[in-house]
């Protein structure tokens, strides 16, 4: 859980200090995300990992994740530019909602009143972050397909987390984080004609993606070696909150009782999703876990 903490606590970063030089759309993320990149694929050849090998033998996976990412944006993006910027948000940051929801289908979770109450608590804090914007006064048509829009790109985080989760635990995480990376960078290259930028902020832009999105990756493919894919979106809300905490305390933004709040709601629903998914001391001792949900033994 740590680890997964740790990603979005660097994602939130990269997002203040992406929100400080005033660049909006997708162009300053995918330039980010190339600067990322390059870091953690120089690095990975360095340590002997040959990404391009792996690459080669996982190509499919990483073009699925690249365009999963952008997709994601350019569909947040999009319903940003459309519709009222309160539900866009709040619509966008429901793919932990989604996650949960899909395991409750799938019957991998049972409905319990700790889950109904976890689902109340992400609900409340999904909440509390978006109304933090106001609405920019758009009409009906554009506001329903910008909630609609919004829907689709929390559907493109909640794959990207489920494929990620059933593959981190066999791939090295430097060079996968940079694929993914790389991946998102090169098909975003036409989001940069969205969002000209100067060559400054595009230097200071791969900054960030090198010294906090890179890392964050990394951890992130590193957490989902022991977190299941509904757990890591709960956890994922933490980049919402960290974000406006970081820019308080780095740029000196204010910071609004809101956001300490939202910090209080999402801390329960993390603590009530460890407490849910923690193997029960019986089952432990009889060789069995809930996590197993297969019903194979405990080797």
């Amino acid at each position: 859980m740590g680890l997964m903490v740790l990603a979005t606590t660097l994602w939130g970063a990269a997002s203040a200090g992406i929100a400080h030089l005033a660049a909006d759309g997708g162009g300053p993320a995918t330039v980010a995300a190339g600067g990322g990149a390059a870091t953690l694929l120089a690095l990975a050849a360095i340590r002997g990992s040959r990404p391009w090998r792996a690459l080669r033998k996982d190509w499919s996976l990483f073009l699925r994740l690249g365009l999963l990412e952008v997709l994601n944006l350019a569909l947040f993006v999009t319903a940003l530019r459309l519709g009222p910027l309160s539900p866009v948000v709040a619509l966008h940051l429901t793919s932990p909602v989604i996650l949960l929801g899909f395991a409750l289908v799938t019957r991998r979770r049972k409905i319990t009143w700790t889950v109904l109450t976890e689902l109340g608590l992400l609900a409340t804090a999904i909440t509390l972050i978006s109304v933090r914007a106001s609405t920019n006064g758009s009409g009906t048509a554009a506001s329903v397909t910008a909630c609609v829009l919004a829907v689709a790109s929390a559907g493109c985080v909640a794959a990207l987390i489920s494929i990620v989760a059933t593959r981190s635990s066999t791939m090295d995480a430097m060079t996968s984080a940079g694929l993914q990376l790389g991946a998102a960078s090169c098909l975003g290259l036409p989001l940069l004609a969205w969002t000209p930028l100067p060559g400054s902020a595009i230097v200071e832009l791969a900054a960030i993606g090198a010294g906090l999105l890179g890392p964050g990756f990394i951890f992130f493919w590193l957490a989902l070696r022991r977190l299941d894919a509904p757990t890591a979106g709960v956890l994922g809300l933490n980049e919402a909150v960290a974000a406006p905490v970081i820019a308080a305390i780095v740029f000196g933004t204010a910071i609004t009782a809101i956001s300490v709040v939202a910090t209080a709601v999402i801390l329960a629903a993390v603590a009530l999703e460890v407490r849910s998914t923690r193997p029960d001391r019986r089952e432990i001792l009889s060789g069995t876990t809930t996590a197993d949900l297969d019903g194979t033994p405990v080797s």
